[in-house]
């Protein structure tokens, strides 16, 4: 059961108030929120149009990069230092399901808040 194995690891890998205090913060707007845009797909420019769409839209795109592979067929938003009103609200815009599309991640001392691995499912829209 897909959405149990999901629930139980963002359970595990979320972050306590030690941590979060400790140097971590969570941003609430989009305009606070530093953003990292990665082409997942095989496609050129995929990450710098994206991240043009999300400028429009109020968010701080800090970095635009590949992906570690090109094959990821769904976007992923991974949420470091993000609000989960934050999260739903981008993942809406994007036409993703947030339940299906994002992740908690793991190190919470990294300098975005918010990492998008552009996939295959977005391209027909960016184009």
């Amino acid at each position: 059961d897909r959405t149990k194995v999901r629930v139980a690891l963002e359970e595990f890998f979320r972050p306590t108030d030690a941590a979060t205090a400790g140097g971590g913060r969570i941003t609430t707007t989009a305009a606070a929120t530093r953003v990292e845009v990665l082409n997942g797909t095989d496609q050129i420019g995929v990450a710098a149009h994206m991240a043009e769409l999300l400028q429009q839209q109020g968010w701080n795109v800090v970095n635009i990069a590949d992906a570690d592979r090109n094959d990821y067929s769904q976007t992923i938003v991974i949420n470091y230092n993000a609000a989960d009103a934050l999260v739903q609200q981008l993942s809406t815009s994007l036409g993703l399901e947030p339940n299906v599309s994002s992740l908690k991640g793991i190190k919470a001392t990294t300098p975005v808040d918010l990492r998008i691995v552009v996939g295959k499912d977005l391209l027909a829209r960016l184009q």
